[in-house]
């Protein structure tokens, strides 16, 4: 595996700008950086180390498009990447999103292109792989093939269960529980977001985000900053979102 000070010059400092960070330098440690990684016996996991190479995801790299075979897989750390659907006018809806609990490019071993375009929504670190290299892994047997169709229903199911509800969830609901899937894949609770990119994430008017953050702040759930919201009170928000978040839950079936 190339670890990051393996990377070209260019692609190192880039890795080594605002964010500090430690590349894990062996397997194990490998392996705990990303639970679909961690679910694998260790042989497969030794086998599939040498074809892993660290990468640094910045925010608002597109790194697969949708309905295209992807060249690469990745495996995120601490980065979150955002299943994108393009609109005939331009617009973007958010799908689904992959953090440390699964991978991008999973479609792709269904002989189909990704779920949607692939935008990096929270810079961060990432494993990648060939996608040839992973297909011949597969092909030797073993837990990865089912691991990674497992996730790929656990991840459609999730995308399903949410578009048959948008509309029985009011936009607060729905904000509550887009904020604390963010947290569960990030180690801090700040989100470097703007409320009209949440908005277009949601597919629903700025003003609406807008007034829902508003009475977050005010109830004292929340606290914005320009560019920025920290969760202070992750337990209401829990609360106010319903049954519209699933908590980690949804991954379980993964095992």
């Amino acid at each position: 595996m190339r670890a990051l000070d393996a990377l070209p010059r260019s692609e190192r400092e880039t890795s080594m700008g605002s964010t500090q960070f430690t590349v894990p330098r062996n397997v194990s440690a490998v392996a705990t950086c990303n639970r679909l990684l961690a679910a694998l016996p260790d042989k497969e996991m030794n086998r599939l180390y040498d074809h892993l190479e660290f990468v640094y995801l910045e925010s608002g790299r597109e790194v697969c498009r949708e309905d295209e075979k992807s060249i690469h897989v990745y495996f995120p750390t601490t980065a979150i990447v955002a299943m994108l659907h393009r609109r005939a006018d331009g617009s973007a809806l958010e799908i689904g999103a992959v953090g440390c609990e699964g991978m991008v490019g999973a479609a792709t071993f269904l002989e189909r292109g990704t779920f949607g375009t692939a935008v990096v929504q929270f810079e961060g670190g990432a494993y990648r792989a060939d996608t040839a290299a992973i297909e011949d892994l597969c092909h030797q047997g073993g837990h990865l093939q089912p691991l990674m169709l497992r996730y790929t229903w656990t991840f459609l199911s999730r995308v399903l269960q949410s578009s048959a509800n948008d509309r029985h969830w009011s936009v607060e609901q729905r904000l509550s529980c887009w904020l604390l899937e963010r947290l569960d894949r990030l180690p801090t609770n700040e989100l470097k977001m703007t409320q009209e990119m949440i908005a277009a994430m949601l597919g629903v008017r700025r003003e609406s985000v807008t007034e829902a953050i508003g009475k977050m702040r005010r109830d004292g759930v929340v606290r914005c900053r320009r560019g920025s919201i920290t969760v202070l009170d992750r337990g209401e928000l829990e609360t106010r979102s319903g049954e519209c978040y699933l908590g980690k839950s949804w991954t379980r079936s993964m095992r």
